[in-house]
């Protein structure tokens, strides 16, 4: 099952490592799901992907994270194929 919020992100670079990434609002519901289980790319990384944890509302995430498994169900139970640009 595709998942809209692996679709969506936003771009986070390290002050320390000077590395960038992407970090999918999937990742930012997992990671506030099991905060525990987070490995950022570095030990400096880590304050800036807690604040963006913060950030965005997992209240908001949760929700939209629902309704796409509802849609997506009903699609693949009316066999219609979506695609992502």
């Amino acid at each position: 099952m595709e998942r809209l919020l692996d679709h969506v992100f936003v771009s986070r670079r390290c002050n320390a490592c000077g590395g960038s990434y992407d970090v999918t609002l999937f990742d930012v519901l997992r990671a506030q799901r099991l905060e525990e289980e987070w490995n950022p790319r570095c030990k400096e990384c880590a304050p800036q992907f807690d604040s963006l944890l913060r950030q965005l509302p997992r209240e908001q995430l949760e929700a939209v994270s629902r309704a796409w498994e509802v849609l997506w169900r009903e699609l693949e139970r009316h066999e219609v194929t979506v695609a992502f640009r």
